[in-house]
């Protein structure tokens, strides 16, 4: 049982502590494709609260923000739209150090979404090797707990928090790939 507080999302934000199953080994995996962009947030999404509501299908730049646990465990997600390489170049154009390592990312407008653990595809990226692994998200709120890493994971490897791709599809997360960056 690890404490974790929960950053704004649809959920209350609160602090519990959570009650999380092994998870399952870390297995080498592609890592994600990287678009020229993602996708944008649309402003009207963004509730009082700061959650996101009625996202559309696509892709989105998104930090793990939180993890916590009401009737299900959830790790909560802020979105924001990135650009790479030519793509950063040219909507920042003008706009010193917007692209350092041909990435840059459109702060406003942003919010945040929940994902239930369990309910979609995750991955994470080794600082050391630049490798991706496949875990389940329970291994991903552990690990946003601050618990080392379970017991199959790679000899060395500890959790960097790197941003993800996000892809959600039928208003819910239905991916987080998280994206190795320099």
């Amino acid at each position: 049982t690890v404490a974790a507080t929960v950053a704004p999302t649809s959920f209350p934000s609160t602090t519990v502590a959570l009650t999380l199953p092994p998870a399952v080994a870390y297995t080498d995996t592609a890592g994600p494709a990287v678009p020229n962009q993602t996708d944008p947030i649309d402003a009207a999404w963004v509730s009082t609260s700061g959650a996101l509501t009625g996202v559309a299908d696509g892709t989105y730049w998104a930090s793990a923000a939180g993890v916590g646990q009401g009737k299900q465990t959830f790790i909560t997600f802020r979105f924001v739209q990135a650009f790479f390489g030519d793509a950063c170049t040219k909507h920042f154009a003008g706009v010193e150090n917007s692209c350092d390592n041909d990435l840059g990312t459109q702060e406003d407008p942003h919010g945040t979404m929940a994902m239930i653990v369990g309910t979609a595809k995750v991955t994470v990226a080794d600082a050391a090797t630049q490798k991706s692994y496949l875990i389940d998200g329970s291994e991903l709120a552990r690990l946003l707990a601050g618990k080392t890493p379970n017991a199959a994971a790679p000899a060395d490897y500890t959790y960097v928090p790197f941003s993800f791709l996000v892809k959600v599809g039928g208003g819910q997360i239905v991916s987080a790939e998280q994206v190795w960056t320099p």
